[in-house]
């Protein structure tokens, strides 16, 4: 899936690609907890296939959110049909982590955004209006450490 998003050249169609790899996800598996259940036992390729679209729309997506809503001034540059793309790969990233019926999506989301760009990143995008209602959980901390390569 890495290659094949990089293959495409523009922005606005690896953004499309990794949206529509987590709407797949979503639609044909995450949303469905009798059917999670049933791929758990039996681990079908269908399951396998839909958590790679997960894992790689959310590494792709903690990218983006990095360079784009850490940097508001890269925000403010990008043309609105990119930044309409940007909302819409969040809003996907969103609905599979509150819709989904799994957790594991939320776990890993965090810690790649954890291991990439350490601790202070994902405070920032926390307390930011557009992930503040989903992106950590109120049991969760979110706080700076001293050492931010600890996850």
């Amino acid at each position: 899936l890495h290659k094949q998003c990089y293959v495409i050249l523009g922005l606005n169609e690896q953004l499309e690609f990794a949206t529509s790899c987590l709407q797949s996800a979503f639609s044909k598996v995450l949303k469905h907890g009798d059917l999670v259940e049933k791929y758990r036992e039996d681990i079908p390729i269908q399951y396998m296939e839909c958590i790679a679209h997960v894992r790689f729309g959310f590494s792709f997506a903690s990218k983006m959110f990095y360079m784009f809503y850490c940097n508001q001034d890269k925000l403010q540059e990008l043309p609105s049909s990119t930044k309409n793309k940007l909302d819409e790969l969040r809003s996907t990233t969103k609905q599979v982590i509150k819709e989904g019926v799994i957790k594991e999506p939320r776990d890993f989301i965090t810690k790649q955004i954890v291991r990439e760009y350490g601790f202070p990143y994902l405070e920032k995008l926390a307390k930011l209006t557009e992930f503040s209602d989903w992106l950590v959980e109120e049991t969760q901390v979110v706080s700076s450490s001293i050492d931010e390569f600890v996850v």
